[in-house]
């Protein structure tokens, strides 16, 4: 059970890309870490949903970029992409998503998992892949925050329209240490109730999206 083993699971077109990835000194040490975690701590996502946002959004597919934070460090919330849960019980960060998104839309999505949103093309990526339970940036430099960068530079260089919605510090740091002058960046206070209402609530974040997008004559999200 390592991240090697699971990047050869992928089958579609982001797997050239993280093959080599894979290869890199780094993304060894990476693993061997994720590894040690996973055997002795109880970690999350669950081991073969770490990739899972990888296997979901084509990169063909890509217009939105979402960036977090880290997994929910709480049992059975995680499910491998940013913000998203398999659980009935929508957590905090999301259901405030969803505030925003009533806000502007006069509806509400159906589901916390949110591959309705991967399968159109928005990729829902953390800074960092995993967490111990309990402990939120518990596997902060482990490498994740390398990965996650050179992901976004793939994206950027083979990709004419994306845009970016960068949600909180982490995710702030992180494009702010690319090249995306040419980009549609968009950034935002963290969706928690701690920072909800700092620069979130009621700034129109996903019709600025949707304008974006039909702009450069691609497809809106159906939010």
């Amino acid at each position: 059970m390592n991240l090697i083993e699971e990047i050869h699971r992928i089958d579609n077109d982001w797997r050239p890309f993280l093959e080599k990835e894979s290869r890199k000194e780094y993304f060894v040490g990476l693993s061997d870490k994720i590894q040690n975690e996973f055997s002795k701590e109880t970690c999350y996502p669950l081991f073969h949903d770490i990739f899972r946002i990888f296997r979901k959004a084509e990169f063909k597919n890509i217009k939105v970029v979402i960036l977090g934070q880290d997994p929910y460090h709480t049992k059975n919330f995680a499910d491998g992409f940013a913000f998203s849960t398999k659980n009935n019980v929508t957590p905090p960060s999301l259901k405030n998503i969803f505030k925003q998104i009533k806000f502007e839309f006069h509806t509400t999505p159906k589901s916390s998992d949110l591959t309705q949103w991967a399968t159109q093309g928005v990729f829902l990526l953390n800074t960092i892949l995993t967490v111990r339970e309990g402990l939120p940036l518990s596997h902060r430099n482990f490498g994740w925050e390398i990965f996650t960068k050179n992901v976004l530079k793939e994206i950027v260089q083979r990709k004419k329209t994306v845009v970016f919605l960068a949600m909180g510090t982490h995710a702030h740091n992180i494009i702010e240490k690319l090249n995306l002058s040419t980009y549609y960046i968009i950034k935002t206070s963290h969706p928690s109730p701690f920072a909800f209402n700092k620069n979130f609530y009621r700034k129109n974040v996903f019709k600025k999206i949707n304008e974006i997008l039909e702009h450069s004559k691609l497809t809106p999200i159906l939010w």
